[in-house]
C-alpha cells in the first residue's frame, strides 16, 4: 500500500476529501426547483438525502440558498437531476422542496457534507457526530500534541472522525491509510513538500484501538483502619496494550486527581486499585481510566463510593 513520490506540494492545499458536483447557472430549473448535475455538466450525482453545502464560488447565489448553509438531497424522479430540502428526513419524504427563484452563476457547486452537521432532529439520541474527513498530515504536524493526542502519530493520508457522546464526552478515531515520511533534507514548519512515500509494506501500520469497560467496579464499605479495592475489567480492539489510571475525587465528584503509588495506595496503573489503610477516607469517590497504548479515545468508569464505617 505503498505511495510513490511527492504529494500534497502547497502548503495552502486541503486537507479533506469530499465530493463536489459544480454546475453553471442554466442547470438550474426555476419551476420545478431542480439543479441538473448530469454528465456534461457535472457527472457526479448525489443520494437522496445527502447532506450537502451549497457554495455560490464566490459570485451570486441562486435565490432561494445561502452561500454556505446545509442542504439534503431530495429525489425528482430521474438520476442526477436533485431537489434540495431542509432535512434528511423531509428529503427522504420529497417534502419541504427549497422554492429557487433565482438561478445565481457560472462557478456555484455543491460538495457532500461530513457527518454532524445534521439538524439536530437528524442526530442519534445517544451520540452526535462531529465530523468524519480524509486528512494528509505532514511530518511537522504529525509531531504536534493536539494532533496525537487524537492518535494522529505519523505522515500520511489518514481517516479521522469524532463524535460527542450524550454525557458530553468526546471520543475520536482514526485509521492510517498511506503511511508516509519526510526525506533526509526536510526542514521548517508545514514542509508539506517534505513527503515522500516508499516500496516498503506497510505491514507496520498499527491501527487505532477501542477500549470498553466490561465490569465497572462497585461500591466498598469496610470498617476504619482496614482495607479494600477497586476492580474493573476492560478490554479492547486492535492493537496496543490496556492502561489503567485510577482517580480519586474529594468534592463528590466535581473534580477529580491521578493517585500515585504512595501512602496507602498500590496498582494505581492496574485494573485492581488497593488500599491497604481507609482510615481518613470516608465518602471518597473512585473512577479508572481505560485505554491502550495506541488508542487516541478512553474508556472511563462509573465512579464509586468509599464507605468506611467506626
Amino acid at each position: 500500500m505503498a505511495l510513490w513520490g511527492k504529494t500534497d506540494t502547497l502548503a495552502s492545499a486541503p486537507k479533506y476529501i469530499t465530493r463536489k458536483a459544480y454546475f453553471i447557472a442554466s442547470a438550474v430549473n426555476l419551476t420545478e426547483n431542480t439543479i441538473d448535475l448530469r454528465e456534461p455538466v457535472s457527472g457526479t450525482c448525489f443520494a437522496v438525502g445527502d447532506g450537502v453545502v451549497y457554495n455560490n464560488g464566490g459570485g451570486t447565489s441562486a435565490t432561494g440558498l445561502t452561500s454556505g448553509s446545509t442542504y439534503y438531497v431530495a429525489s425528482s424522479g430521474t438520476s442526477g437531476l436533485i431537489k434540495l430540502s431542509d432535512t434528511e428526513a423531509h428529503a427522504k419524504a420529497g417534502t419541504n422542496i427549497i422554492d429557487i427563484t433565482g438561478q445565481g452563476n457560472d462557478a456555484q457547486y455543491l460538495q457532500r457534507n461530513t457527518e454532524g452537521n445534521e439538524s439536530t432532529a437528524e442526530r442519534n439520541g445517544d451520540h452526535i457526530y462531529n465530523g468524519s474527513d480524509i486528512y494528509f498530515v505532514d511530518a511537522d504536524e504529525a509531531t504536534q500534541p493536539s494532533n496525537r493526542a487524537r492518535g494522529i502519530k505519523g505522515p500520511g493520508w489518514w481517516a479521522y472522525r469524532s463524535w460527542t457522546n450524550a454525557d458530553g464526552s468526546v471520543q475520536h478515531r482514526c485509521e492510517q491509510l498511506i503511511a508516509m515520511g519526510a526525506y533526509a533534507g526536510a526542514t521548517g514548519s508545514g514542509t508539506y513538500q517534505a513527503q515522500t512515500g516508499d516500496n516498503a509494506a506497510d505491514d507496520a501500520v498499527v491501527y487505532d484501538a477501542t477500549t470498553y469497560i466490561d465490569t465497572q467496579p462497585t461500591d466498598r464499605t469496610t470498617t476504619g483502619g482496614g482495607g479494600t479495592s477497586f476492580v474493573v475489567v476492560s478490554s479492547r480492539t486492535g492493537a496496543g496494550s490496556l492502561t489503567y489510571q485510577w482517580q480519586i475525587s474529594n468534592d463528590a465528584g466535581a473534580t477529580w486527581s491521578n493517585l500515585s503509588n504512595a501512602g496507602v495506595y498500590s496498582g494505581v496503573a492496574l485494573a485492581t486499585l488497593v488500599i491497604s489503610n481507609t482510615t481518613g477516607l470516608n465518602g471518597k469517590k473512585y473512577r479508572v481510566i481505560c485505554g491502550t497504548s495506541t488508542a487516541n479515545d478512553n474508556a472511563i468508569s462509573n465512579a464509586v463510593t468509599l464507605t468506611v464505617t467506626a
